[in-house]
């Protein structure tokens, strides 16, 4: 009987009169831990190929989507430079510091499917 059983017994109230030893272990061998004799699957994440299609179809849109947003963001930045030139000093401003948050959203939307999967795969 296992020492699992052997303490429900315990606090059920129910506990028999003698519990057995647990068996040696090898000579030179630490002493094992219980080992569960069941073993939880564990399959690799497999999507359907009807799924994978909508997916792959979605990725793509938002990305052309993000892409398609990111040059309307740097024209809008170059267009706040160009008003700014002559006595808005502040606009012109706002759009050089609009720039480099374009550039990162831009290049985040580009690699983050690969991002993503090289994290996956990692922890996976």
């Amino acid at each position: 009987m296992s020492r699992f059983l052997a303490s429900l017994y315990l606090a059920v109230g129910d506990a028999p009169s003698a519990l057995p030893a647990d068996t040696p272990a090898p000579a030179g061998q630490p002493s094992p831990a219980s080992t569960p004799i069941w073993r939880i699957p564990n399959p690799a994440p497999a999507a359907p190929t009807q799924v994978t299609n909508v997916t792959d179809w979605f990725i793509a849109l938002v990305k052309y989507g993000g892409l398609v947003a990111g040059v309307i963001g740097l024209s809008i930045c170059a267009i706040q430079m160009m008003i700014g030139r002559r006595n808005r000093h502040a606009m012109s401003a706002d759009g050089a510091l609009g720039v480099p948050w374009t550039l990162l959203g831009v290049s985040l939307i580009a690699m983050g499917p690969i991002l993503l999967s090289t994290i996956l795969a990692l922890a996976g």
